[in-house]
């Protein structure tokens, strides 16, 4: 609740900054993810649709972790909202993600003193909501640096995912 109260407060008493309409990038994103437990690499895009609109496809990978490795596809969209400052950016992000997780297993058994490995892997293809916030700074006319923090929910798997990002504007 308080976090939310925070939002408002910010999105309601700040002036400024706009996204350029047909503006592009391409980016780099770093960061964690909360369930899975591993770093994530990944790219990333963006392309302003209106004033304060832009669209944000992305595609991650995270490292594999206890077995686990999984690959996410996302397309968000940022809605821009007022800032005290033009180099200086917030916006919510709304979103759907496509992710693709492996579970590998080694299961050990002691057969008459020695022992066997049984090898099992287990594939999930779901499709799920993103919801969160960013935050980006510009470092000049064609960088971009920005932090997200979003919740990706899918069916039966939930996570928060913590990234920071590098974005070069053209």
């Amino acid at each position: 609740m308080k976090i939310f109260l925070v939002l408002l407060l910010v999105s309601v008493l700040s002036v400024g900054a706009f996204a350029q309409k047909d503006e592009k990038s391409i980016g780099l994103n770093l960061g964690k993810g909360g369930d899975i437990g591993s770093l994530l690499i990944g790219v990333r895009g963006t392309y302003g649709i209106g004033d304060r609109i832009t669209i944000a496809p992305n595609f991650n990978y995270f490292l594999q972790s206890e077995g686990a490795e999984q690959i996410e596809a996302n397309i968000n969209l940022h809605y821009i909202l007022y800032t005290p400052t033009p180099s200086l950016i917030f916006y919510p992000i709304f979103g759907f993600i496509y992710s693709k997780i492996d579970y590998k297993t080694d299961k050990k058994y002691d057969i008459f003193y020695g022992f066997h490995v049984v090898h099992s892997k287990t594939t999930y293809h779901r499709i799920g909501g993103n919801l969160g916030v960013g935050l980006g700074y510009y470092l000049g006319d064609n960088l971009l640096v920005g932090t997200e923090f979003k919740y990706a929910c899918i069916a039966d798997f939930q996570q928060p995912v913590l990234s920071v990002n590098v974005n070069y504007i053209f």
